[in-house]
């Protein structure tokens, strides 16, 4: 059962039929990215809703775990596709991976990993032919987890006069269902500097409504947020200085940085974004070798 209220996330599960087959001894085959409302009218979930799907059913049914098939091995240390040779964790933590899913990540969907977590759900993510990684409670023994990369983008940086203007672009933008990241806000000579990020396909939007309301801007398109995500960040010194390290060897200058507990991010253009993903990759998993169990050791 679905609920249309919540943008179609799943709301009920019927386990008596899915157990009722497996005591026949049979294999369910269950659509994954479908669901009906209380109407009974079929709905689609959103993208990844199969993720969904299938750790909300292992948590109806007491599965032991869920066991998530991907095009990769599992969680990589970045996208194969930006870096040769990711490394592969054993294993990492739900809040690790919502943090990688959040920050441009498309391995499982955000929604499936928030409730593994709040229902402690183990998850096992493995390609056709071979893993994997279990997503669990405990970290990865890595300083940092993986370096993600979110590209078009577009950067808008205004100034307010009075918290009046401030509370009504983001009345307005929040009516517009626009969200907002990578914000930045700071009083200067008695009027308030505002920035965000917004997807490059919203653009048009916030320009025209910033123009209606007649606040002053600048902006960029064309921008990528580069973020380096662990639990090994968390109050671990010198990661920071190691990441301006290489920035500053590869003359490689971020317009705007911001930090959470697990997470660090950086606002590059993106056409030197995929350069800094592999400077950075190189410093955390290249330059250091890894041991079997996943652990650093000097080279």
């Amino acid at each position: 059962l679905v609920d249309p209220s919540s943008k179609y996330l799943i709301k009920a599960i019927d386990k008596e039929k899915i157990m009722g087959v497996l005591n026949q001894g049979k294999v369910p085959v269950i659509c994954g990215f479908q669901g009906i409302d209380e109407e009974g009218r079929i709905v689609t979930l959103p993208r990844g809703g199969s993720d969904l799907t299938a750790v909300a059913i292992a948590h109806a049914i007491n599965a032991h775990e869920v066991i998530l098939f991907k095009d990769v091995d599992g969680v990589l240390s970045a996208d194969p596709k930006a870096v040769p040779s990711p490394y592969l964790h054993p294993f990492v933590s739900y809040e690790e991976l919502g943090e990688l899913t959040y920050n441009g990540s498309r391995l499982v969907q955000p929604d499936a990993v928030a409730f593994a977590q709040r229902f402690n759900v183990p998850i096992y993510i493995r390609s056709l032919e071979r893993g994997g990684t279990w997503v669990l409670g405990k970290s990865a023994t890595t300083p940092i987890t993986a370096v993600t990369r979110k590209p078009n983008l577009t950067w808008f940086k205004l100034r307010f006069i009075s918290d009046g203007e401030a509370e009504a672009l983001l009345r307005n933008l929040a009516e517009r269902s626009i969200s907002l990241d990578f914000i930045s806000m700071y009083s200067k000579e008695r009027s308030i500097v505002f920035s965000f990020t917004v997807s490059q396909e919203v653009t048009d939007q916030v320009r025209k409504l910033l123009r209606t309301l007649r606040i002053p801007f600048v902006y960029r398109t064309n921008m990528s947020k580069i973020s380096v995500i662990g639990a090994g960040i968390r109050g671990k010194p010198g990661v920071f200085h190691r990441i301006f390290g290489v920035f500053r060897r590869a003359r490689l200058i971020p317009l705007q940085v911001s930090d959470s507990h697990i997470s660090i991010s950086f606002l590059f253009p993106d056409e030197i974004s995929q350069r800094a993903v592999e400077e950075i990759h190189k410093e955390f998993f290249q330059e250091e070798k890894l041991n079997e169990e996943g652990e650093f050791r000097e080279g």
